[in-house]
């Protein structure tokens, strides 16, 4: 029984190849939330599924956030001469950890420029010395990149069960060169995208490959040759005794 224990052993071998653990497959998953356009001042929040060890090791995190803005200005001349007048409105949006400390900013920021008349009397956003801007837009993106090995705060914040939150809140500025000789209304809804993105190195799952026809047949005929063969010895064996 020895002897033909030493023979089926190739064919134990060859089985074992044929059924493997898989290697870890890189995978990802995103979220993406948004909060619609508001007035200047507002403040919202966005609350995202933490990453889940289970689902295997965490290598790369990374959060995009998208601010957009939708606005006007209207503009009155108070110069006592012809100037170019140009403003400006940046609107700054802040994404904060649940300690309130900033994690991203992004800033769109329209701008206009206009030749105005010196005042012609009247405030009214129009004539020679007034203006209106209608339909302005602005986009900004900003990223947030953490890498495998992470910092204590963001395992903390980022790896885990359940969710957590990151909050939002927004600012604006509105500048001119008009040296304080200009009446200006400025006017915007500001709207906020956030992106977050973990990659990772899925668990790898216990898995039975199935042999191509090709492993098949190689499979066959080796078997039986090794079968023909312990068959063989064991006559020879048996003659001998």
């Amino acid at each position: 029984m020895s002897g033909l224990r030493r023979y089926l052993i190739p064919v134990a071998s060859f089985l074992a190849i044929l059924s493997s653990e898989t290697s870890a497959p890189a995978a990802l998953i995103t979220q993406t939330l948004s909060i619609s356009p508001q007035t200047m001042g507002f403040t919202g929040s966005f609350d995202f599924d933490r990453f889940d060890p289970a689902l295997g090791t965490l290598s790369s995190i990374q959060l995009v956030l998208d601010g957009h803005v939708d606005g006007s200005v209207n503009l009155e001349s108070q110069s006592t001469e012809a100037r170019t007048i140009t403003t400006t409105l940046t609107v700054h949006l802040n994404l904060t950890r649940p300690d309130n400390s900033v994690l991203l900013t992004v800033s769109p920021t329209f701008s206009t420029s206009d030749d105005l008349t010196a005042f012609d009397g009247i405030t009214d956003f129009a004539g020679t010395s007034g203006r209106v801007h209608d339909n302005l837009t602005a986009n900004a993106s900003v990223p947030f990149q953490s890498t495998s090995p992470f910092s204590v705060a963001d395992l903390a914040l980022f790896r885990g069960l359940g969710t957590f939150r990151l909050g939002l809140s927004t600012s604006s500025i509105a500048t001119d060169n008009s040296g304080g000789r200009l009446t200006a209304d400025f006017r915007a809804l500001a709207s906020a995208t956030a992106t977050l993105t973990f990659n990772f190195l899925a668990t790898p799952l216990p898995q039975t490959v199935v042999p191509e026809p090709s492993s098949l047949t190689l499979l066959g005929v080796g078997g039986g040759c090794t079968l023909l063969f312990v068959r063989r010895e064991w006559r020879r064996s048996r003659q001998r005794t």
